[in-house]
């Protein structure tokens, strides 16, 4: 089983997971959360339920096609290029990121410090929202996400593929 990473002589490699094994675990998540009755934004990776201890599974795993599949919600694109436009002008503190990470279902302190728990929990956000870069800076495009995902702005497509449902928050 690929877990995505490896501690290597360089830092932690990332590696790209096989189609055949995102097939069964697209499969899989969809039984389990047809049986059990698993809310979308329930769907979660290590990283996400302890982003400081965990980074798996990566920046390689493919959260986009979960979403593609009507697994997990996913940020609206218009509504985040629409709020990285203004996040470009004025990039909001600190505070407002913790705020939001935790109204996301993150526990970050809620002290307007750019500390090791919110760089960690950005880090998680971005590993599954963001994948080009993740390293923890608050910065407009993880803004726009953020508050996308957090303000009612998220996608979760239909199972029946007719088309997509906005997730009110």
């Amino acid at each position: 089983v690929n877990i995505g990473n490896r501690d290597g002589p360089n830092g932690t490699e990332f590696f790209d997971f096989p189609k055949s094994q995102i097939d069964l675990v697209v499969a899989l998540v969809k039984k389990i959360v047809k049986e059990h009755n698993v809310q979308p934004d329930r769907i979660l990776g290590h990283s996400d339920i302890a982003p400081l201890r965990k980074t798996d599974p990566g920046p390689r795993f493919p959260w986009k096609r979960l979403a593609d599949e009507g697994i997990i919600p996913w940020p609206d694109e218009k509504l985040v290029a629409e709020k990285k436009a203004y996040y470009d002008t004025v990039l909001p503190n600190v505070l407002w990121f913790q705020q939001k990470l935790e109204a996301h279902g993150f526990s970050p302190p809620q002290n307007g410090e750019l500390d090791k728990a919110t760089r960690a929990m950005i880090v998680a956000f971005q590993l599954k929202y963001r994948q080009s870069l993740f390293d923890g800076t608050p910065d407009a495009e993880t803004a726009a996400i953020l508050d996308v995902m957090t303000s009612g702005g998220s996608v979760l497509k239909r199972a029946d593929e007719l088309g997509s449902i906005h997730l009110a928050k």
